[in-house]
């Protein structure tokens, strides 16, 4: 069917032909690569940022003991506040000072 076509066209309708579709075909291609190359950088970000992550987990679990340790010291000395009225009152103590 595209032969018949092609056959009842001049060379120069044929020639134009074969630049649109050229056109059409290079746009279509410049398209789908940018949006892949977009694709793969925006995977790359996402590898990073969770890598970033697994590196900060690890030093978290790694130093599990000091935050435990440093959560028992907090709660043995630290004020415990039952309300704003206690907050409010170690805030007055503060600015006096």
């Amino acid at each position: 069917m595209i032969a018949q076509v092609l056959q009842r066209m001049n060379r120069r309708e044929q020639v134009l032909t074969g630049l649109v579709a050229l056109v059409v075909f290079s746009l279509a291609n410049l398209f789908l690569w940018s949006w892949l190359f977009r694709a793969i950088g925006d995977s790359r970000v996402e590898v990073a940022k969770r890598k970033q992550a697994h590196n900060e987990q690890t030093v978290l679990l790694r130093e599990s003991d000091l935050w435990s340790k440093r959560e028992q010291w907090l709660r043995e000395h630290q004020p415990v506040f039952h309300g704003a009225g206690d907050a409010s009152a170690l805030l007055d103590q503060l600015k006096q000072i």
